[in-house]
This record gives C-alpha cells, structure tokens and sequence, in this order.
C-alpha cells in the first residue's frame, strides 16, 4: 500500500540568510515523522506516540533527548574536548600503554615511540580546526572503547553540528509558540 500525505516542511536560515536548515514534518496527530537537512548534517526520527500536537512536543525536548533520538546514537552530539581532558587522557593513557608494554615486550621501543607522539598531540593541540586536532581526537575515541570504567575528568563539549542545527531548530521553535499565542 503507498498513501500519499502531506508533511510540511521549514526552512531556517540564520540572522544572515545563511546556514540553511530544512526540516520536514509530517503528523497525523498522534505520530510525527521529523527529518532536518542543511547546512549541520541529516537528521531523523519517527515518534509514534506524542502526547500532545507535534509542535508543543518537539517544542518540549531538550538538546540531549532529542539529539540522541535524531542522529540515531547516543553520544553523538557531544564529542571529547581534547584541550580540556589532556590531563586525565594522558594518565589513562599511559595506564593503557603500561599493559600493551607488559604483553609486548619485543616492540617496547615503537610502543614508547607511539605514546609520546600522542602526549606531543595532546600537548600541541592549539587550533581546533586543525588535522592534528581531528586526528588526535579520533585515536582518543578509538582507546576510549578501552577505558571500560570510564576515564574520570575527561570534558565533553557539544557537538558543533549538532548545536548549529540544534539553534536553527529553536528558532522554529520560537516561531511555533509564536502561531500558538496568535490562536490562542
């Protein structure tokens, strides 16, 4: 069966007319298909159950709850702060390389070797849109799937396009609880 339905789709720009955000809703009164595209990335969800009209609901949700429902994985609207958690990362770290040292003795030289270029990445982290940063910030997250407890002290920012997409969805939020005053 295919049925034809008719969502209604918003688009957000910022203050500049820049930074398109397009997002499609498409509600029956009880379920809401939502999907946004632009400039931030894709999004999606589908709620089958509301409570409440789609634009009071989404109007509702805070950043983590909606975040984790619409980029499909939790966690990924926030991402490590690598300047902020040197500490506590290169302490983890050095725990981890102390195991890989204790079972590979032959390659104590090249492991001892590849530690101190991650502390020297650590360290020399300056510019945050830099290949060092984004490659350093991807080994972490890769041996962060070793820290099984957890590395106390590490810092997590919000994801930036995440949070870009996150404002242009307030602002259509903004803009509903405008039209729901007018009818009320």
């Amino acid at each position: 069966m295919i049925k034809v339905t008719n969502a209604i789709t918003y688009e957000i720009r910022d203050e500049n007319g820049r930074h398109p955000v397009f997002i499609t809703i498409n509600a029956n009164g009880h379920s809401c298909h939502f999907a946004g595209s632009g400039d931030y990335g894709d999004y999606s969800y589908y709620w089958g159950s509301m409570g409440s009209g789609y634009k009071e609901f989404l109007s509702s949700l805070d950043y983590d709850y909606m975040m984790n429902k619409i980029t499909g994985y939790h966690g990924s609207a926030y991402e490590l702060d690598v300047k902020e958690s040197r500490v506590s990362l290169k302490r983890e770290m050095l725990s981890y390389y102390r195991v890989l040292l204790e079972d590979d003795m032959d390659n104590k030289s090249s492991i001892r070797e590849e530690l101190e270029d991650i502390f020297r990445a650590i360290d020399n982290i300056t510019d945050f849109n830099d290949e060092l940063y984004y490659e350093t910030r991807d080994i972490i997250v890769h041996f962060s799937n070793f820290f099984i407890d957890g590395v106390p002290g590490l810092k997590y920012i919000r994801n930036a396009q995440c949070e870009g997409f996150w404002r242009q969805f307030k602002k259509l939020c903004e803009f509903w609880e405008e039209e729901l005053k007018d009818v009320l």
